[in-house]
């Protein structure tokens, strides 16, 4: 289990809302990460997390394609589920945003 799964995970169960982790669900092949079920409805979450990055930046930096990555991941996991209310939680403990500093 990701660090960012733990923590979704606690919010689930600090709030009191029952779920599970990774069902089984017949006919279907994909376990999105969590499944809650609320007023007759199942809503499937996948928890997608930023790896740190020890790669070093130089100008601009542009966050968007990992973050479509994430999303394009997340997205293979619901193809199956079609009739359920399904959402991506994205989790970095860093910050997007990188800063060039020049030491001149």
């Amino acid at each position: 289990m990701t660090h960012s799964e733990m923590l979704f995970e606690r919010y689930l169960q600090e709030r009191r809302l029952a779920y599970l982790r990774e069902p089984q669900s017949p006919g279907k092949r994909k376990r999105p990460d969590f499944q809650l079920i609320a007023k007759g409805r199942s809503f499937r979450f996948e928890v997608e997390e930023f790896a740190a990055t020890h790669e070093k930046i130089s100008g601009s930096y542009d966050p968007l394609p990992s973050i479509r990555e994430k999303i394009e991941d997340a997205r293979k996991q619901f193809k199956e589920y079609r009739d359920d209310c399904c959402a991506v939680v994205l989790h970095s403990c860093q910050s997007a945003v990188r800063t060039f500093h020049s030491h001149d």
